[in-house]
């Protein structure tokens, strides 16, 4: 039994690889990129060709991100190891102690960041800790992957890897709780109320349990989707997002509120055949990481989150009247002829306007028949790609 359910541990990176080995016949490859809540542009934050970069989580002031970055070396060996990226300056460097870590957890006070490795030769993974400059990593626990913080910082959750059951752990004396079965990708909520995850086991989806403090249940679980995976919290509490498959196929980005409820389209980059995943909220609740394909040949290049940078890349957009209950009003320009392409998606990922050969330095009208609710509109001019969501009243 432990080896078939060790078996469901190591599917998701079989996976990996071989999409890995696709996309480096592709050339290409995953970054991390941040979605702005505020005005609904997304932006890459990480730029390291010929690599990728998954599973993002938060400085708590913001300003870098942790991430694991995985691919072939020199040597045509594969690794994977823990990164940081600055924000402004799109630097990313590794993680001394960091080798060969997986799902990086930044600390609620920001000095220590958590991961899980590979530490036996029956791929056996044990949880460390190393400062957040870097050191010699601190076994946590053995035998457990996927951990969390507590918001308060003593404890964490994770998924046992001996019974497959996922636990909470009391940092200073070693206490363990169990809290529920066929669980994995748990997440703390900020307000310590409640510990969300996907299911594995038998109904999949997106689930949350009530706990306390301590992380003793207090509850029985409680279904909200029955697809996705991945999910994370909002900075208040009320919200999670998680990464899921379109009408179409493709992976993006959703919400759904903690009360459940019909989930929302939040973001995604359209690249075809590649999608969108591991999403992480910051704690000012401002903006959304994920990991998004890159494309060999686009020339925007990394973008902060001030319009200057933006303009510089050749392709700005702007819009009147977001959020709003009339039409909103596209203001595009671009300093390439070019002509541009506009995709308006709603959201339930349904395509409800497509249009092409659109001027560039023009001001476009859209959304007076749209119903209330959340749209993307996807703006590509060549290689240059913009998403802004936008919101009907």
């Amino acid at each position: 039994m432990k080896n078939i359910l060790r078996l469901f541990r190591w599917l998701p990176v079989l996976f990996l690889l071989l999409v890995s080995i696709n996309r480096l016949t592709a050339q290409v490859t995953y970054d991390i990129y941040v979605y702005s809540l505020i005005d609904g542009t997304t932006v890459q934050a990480s730029v390291t060709p010929g690599y990728y970069e998954y599973n993002r989580s938060w400085s708590p002031n913001g300003k870098k991100l942790a991430h694991e970055e995985c691919g072939f070396d020199i040597n045509g060996n594969w690794y994977q190891n823990i990164y940081i990226t600055e924000i402004s300056s799109h630097e990313t460097t590794p993680l001394a102690g960091g080798e060969n870590g997986n799902d990086a957890a930044w600390s609620p006070e920001g000095k220590k960041i958590m991961f899980d490795k590979v530490t036996d030769e029956w791929g056996y993974s044990g949880i460390f800790c190393v400062p957040d400059e870097g050191g010699d990593p601190t076994l946590l626990r053995n035998y457990g992957i996927m951990a969390e913080w507590s918001p308060n910082g003593h404890y964490i959750v994770f998924l046992d890897e001996d019974t497959w059951w996922l636990k909470t752990m009391h940092l200073d004396d070693g206490d363990e709780t169990f809290v529920v079965f066929g669980a994995e990708n748990p997440d703390w909520s900020p307000n310590g109320q409640y510990i969300v995850y996907d299911e594995w086991w038998c109904c999949g989806g997106i689930w949350i349990i009530e706990v306390d403090h301590a992380g003793n249940p207090v509850g029985d679980p409680v279904q909200l989707t029955s697809t996705g995976g991945q999910p994370t919290w909002s900075n208040n509490s009320k919200t999670i997002y998680y990464h899921d498959a379109s009408p179409d196929g493709q992976y993006d980005i959703y919400s759904i509120s903690v009360e459940g409820g019909t989930p929302e389209l939040v973001c995604g980059l359209d690249i075809p055949d590649y999608g969108n995943y591991d999403p992480c909220a910051s704690n000012n609740g401002k903006y959304i990481a994920f990991a998004g394909a890159t494309v060999p040949g686009d020339k925007s290049g990394p973008a902060g989150f001030q319009h200057d940078a933006e303009q510089e890349s050749g392709l700005l957009v702007t819009v009147i009247g977001n959020p709003g209950a009339e039409g909103f009003k596209l203001n595009i320009r671009s300093n390439s002829p070019e002509s541009i392409s506009l995709r308006i998606i709603d959201s339930e990922g349904r395509v409800v306007s497509d249009q092409t050969g659109i001027q560039p330095n023009s001001m476009l009208g859209i959304g007076n028949g749209y119903t209330p609710g959340i749209y993307l509109a996807e703006i590509r001019q060549g290689a240059q790609f913009k998403v802004i969501r936008l919101m009907k009243q």
